[in-house]
C-alpha cells in the first residue's frame, strides 16, 4: 500500500501565510520572538514597595492639602463676602433707627405741641362761657341769707359806687362735701364783672364782718374756671408751696405764675406745660 506523505501543520500554516501575504516574509528576529515566551518580571523589593507606596501617599495628601486650601480659600471668600453684606445690612438697619427715633420724636413734639394748642383752645372756649362770671368763697350758709345784699356790701366795700350797683344773678352753688358752698356772681355786663373784680385784687381785704355777719373771717373772690383750669391752678399752688414758684394767679381764665420776683408771669395751659418750667 502506498502511502501519501505527510506534511507538518507548521509548515503548512507558514506556507499558507506566505501565500496569502506574498511580499511579506519573516525575519530571523521575528520568527525567534514569535517563538520565544514572554519571560516574567522580577518581584519588587520590599525597599521599592515601601518607596512607592510613600510617593502615593505624599501625593494623596498634597492633593487633599491643595483641596483643603481651596475650600478655606472659597470658604473665606464667602464669609467675607456674608460679613460685608452683613455690615451693609447692619449699618442699613441703624441708619432706619436712628431715621424713626428722628422722626418719632419729632412727631412727639408736634403732638406735644398739639395737645397744647387743643387744651389753650379748650380752656379760651371755657373761659368765654365764664367770662362774666366770678366765685365767692367763705361765706357760710345761713337760712335768712340775702345774696344780693351780700354783693351790694362787697361792690361798696372795694370801693365802687353804690349808685352804680349793677344787676347780677347771684346764687349759691352746692358744695360735693358737707361744707357751705360757694357763691356764684353772674353778670349782665363784663365791664361790672372787670371793674368789681381788679377794685377786689387791689384791696383784698373782705370780711365777713362787711356783709354784716359777726366774724372777721376772710372772704375770697375768684375767677370762675372750668375744671381743667382748676386743677391747674391747684397744682401751681402745690408748686408754690413747695418754693419753686412765687405767684400764681388766674386772668380771664387763664393761670399765670411766676417762677421768681420780678420775672415776667408766664401763662400756663397743662400740668406738664407747667412742671417743664
Amino acid at each position: 500500500m502506498i502511502r501519501s506523505p505527510t506534511t507538518d501543520s507548521t509548515t503548512t500554516t507558514v506556507n499558507s501565510a506566505k501565500r496569502g501575504r506574498p511580499n511579506d516574509s519573516f525575519g530571523s528576529d521575528e520568527l525567534m520572538s514569535f517563538a520565544t515566551p514572554p519571560q516574567p518580571s522580577q518581584p519588587m523589593t520590599l525597599d521599592a514597595l515601601f518607596s512607592a507606596m510613600n510617593s502615593k501617599f505624599d501625593l494623596t495628601l498634597r492633593r487633599i492639602e491643595e483641596s483643603n486650601a481651596s475650600i478655606a480659600t472659597k470658604i473665606d471668600t464667602v464669609k467675607a463676602e456674608l460679613e460685608g453684606k452683613l455690615d451693609a445690612v447692619t449699618r442699613e438697619i441703624n441708619n432706619f433707627k436712628g431715621e424713626c427715633a428722628t422722626k418719632f420724636q419729632s412727631n412727639e413734639v408736634a403732638l406735644s405741641g398739639l395737645c397744647e394748642q387743643v387744651n389753650e383752645i379748650r380752656q379760651e372756649m371755657g373761659g368765654l362761657e365764664k367770662r362774666d362770671e366770678l366765685i365767692v368763697s367763705g361765706i357760710p350758709y345761713l337760712p335768712e341769707e340775702n345774696l344780693a345784699k351780700y354783693f351790694k356790701a362787697m361792690w361798696k366795700e372795694v370801693g365802687l359806687s353804690e349808685s352804680s350797683t349793677p344787676l347780677i344773678d347771684t346764687r349759691r352753688l352746692k358744695s360735693g362735701t358737707n361744707g357751705d358752698g360757694v357763691v356764684l356772681l353772674q353778670f349782665a355786663l363784663r365791664n361790672n364783672r372787670d371793674d368789681f373784680y381788679s377794685n377786689y385784687l387791689k384791696n383784698c381785704n373782705l370780711k365777713l364782718s362787711h356783709l354784716g355777719i359777726n366774724s372777721t373771717h376772710r372772704i375770697y373772690v375768684n375767677e370762675n374756671l372750668t375744671v381743667a383750669a382748676r386743677k391747674l391752678k391747684v397744682a401751681a399752688l402745690r408748686l408754690k408751696k413747695d418754693g419753686r414758684l412765687t405767684t400764681v394767679y388766674t386772668k380771664l381764665g387763664t393761670v399765670y405764675v411766676k417762677r421768681a420776683a420780678g420775672e415776667a408771669a408766664v401763662a400756663v395751659r397743662s400740668e406738664e406745660h407747667l412742671h417743664r418750667l
